[in-house]
């Protein structure tokens, strides 16, 4: 009974941490510094960071680019997009993400209008627009070899 209660209890303790478990019923509160507020339609200056995170009113001005960006639809409370998040600020900070590439992730629970107006199904997704217009879409976690695979292209295909 003993064994029990303490195989119960380091259950309770090490799951939660490992990000293991269902959704969340509400989200959690996320503080936000100044730096990683979401991008309103507007605010965005021209030393901003190549990993934006945005919100709906910023997204429309984002993917109009005529170069390609990629925006990545997470949920806070999904693993991979956990991965996928900390493997693109990675490869921002220690200068692997191209000069061309323009990265933006959406909370899609937060943003449900544009998780439900690009009909995604799972987390995270990933949209690759050019001018606007969506070219392509991945679903899950995506590896550095693809991401540099998908700025590859647009500069092979940059007229």
């Amino acid at each position: 009974m003993k064994r029990f209660l303490l195989t119960l209890i380091v259950c309770a303790v090490i799951f939660p941490a490992l990000g293991c478990g269902e959704k969340p019923k509400t989200p959690s509160p996320v503080s936000e510094s100044p730096a990683e507020a979401p991008v309103s339609a507007g605010t965005e200056t021209a030393a901003a960071p190549q990993v934006t995170e945005l919100d709906a009113a910023g997204f429309e001005a984002f993917i109009q680019d005529p170069g390609r960006s990629m925006v990545v639809i997470h949920a806070t409370w999904c693993p991979p997009c956990r991965m996928l998040e900390k493997l693109l600020h990675e490869m921002e900070t220690s200068g692997r993400l191209p000069k061309n590439a323009r990265v933006g992730m959406v909370d899609g629970d937060k943003e449900q209008a544009l998780a439900e107006r690009f009909q995604i199904e799972g987390f995270p997704t990933i949209l690759i627009f050019r001018g606007g217009t969506l070219e392509d879409r991945l679903l899950g976690y995506q590896d550095e070899k693809t991401i540099l695979g998908i700025f590859a292209e647009a500069e092979t295909s940059a007229p």
